[in-house]
């Protein structure tokens, strides 16, 4: 993928969605013929483990499949490619513990994108201050310190690590205050014991199982179905 910015295929990849999925591998061009082979085998597999009826059915495992199609589309390194400009929505900012914890800037990217649990301590380094992440269009910027001049309305969510000074830095610094406003999220991994402040019963509970990938996929569903329901409901 290097050299290739998603904003230069985002377009192209949108014009496909419009087409038949079993047809998909076969209309995108100009693509190198290792990138389609690729691209192949991930709707083979899909297809044998999923069956296209019960995805076609499903627009969540559709998602999820297009999703993992861009992916490999994102692989061609085509300098052939037109070069087009996709201007995402502007989500937000979601607050990731700066600590110890199961899901930090490291790791949540692989998590909430691609349905796949990585500790911490094997996690790749993250060099940049943010981690965006891209849904319905949608980018949200995640982070563990507000940039400078963000609005209020700006700011979505924090993954909370059940501490009440982790809310010092924040532009609300009473948990309970702050959880009245924004969507707070707890990770609760492998079914430890978890703090039992008071102010925890505002935020939402992820119940991550580090040995079960279908756990993983149903984590990544939720955070994002509670985070469509809340920008929902905070536009009324």
């Amino acid at each position: 993928m290097d050299g290739v910015k998603e904003a230069e295929v985002r377009k192209e990849y949108e014009n496909v969605q419009k087409d038949r999925i079993e047809d998909i591998p076969n209309v995108i061009s100009p693509l190198s013929k290792e990138t389609q082979d690729k691209m192949k085998e991930v709707f083979s597999r899909e297809k044998k483990t999923m069956g296209m009826r019960q995805m076609m059915s499903s627009k969540t495992d559709l998602t999820d499949l297009k999703n993992k199609l861009y992916q490999c589309f994102m692989m061609s390194t085509s300098k052939d490619r037109p070069r087009q400009e996709y201007q995402y929505r502007e989500g937000g900012y979601i607050i990731m513990p700066s600590v110890s914890a199961p899901v930090v800037l490291d790791n949540v990217y692989k998590l909430l994108n691609d349905a796949e649990y990585i500790p911490q301590e094997d996690a790749r380094r993250i060099k940049d201050s943010h981690v965006d992440i891209v849904h319905r269009d949608t980018v949200y910027h995640f982070v563990e310190k507000l940039p400078k001049n963000v609005g209020d309305n700006e700011l979505i969510a924090v993954f909370v690590i059940g501490q009440s000074w982790q809310f010092r830095g924040f532009p609300i610094k009473d948990p309970y205050k702050f959880l009245e406003r924004y969507l707070g999220f707890y990770v609760r991994l492998d079914s430890k014991e978890w703090p039992r402040d008071p102010w925890l019963k505002d935020c939402t509970i992820v119940n991550l199982d580090s040995n079960d990938q279908r756990n993983w996929k149903d984590c990544k569903d939720m955070f994002w179905r509670t985070l469509d329901d809340y920008l929902e409901r905070r536009k009324r």
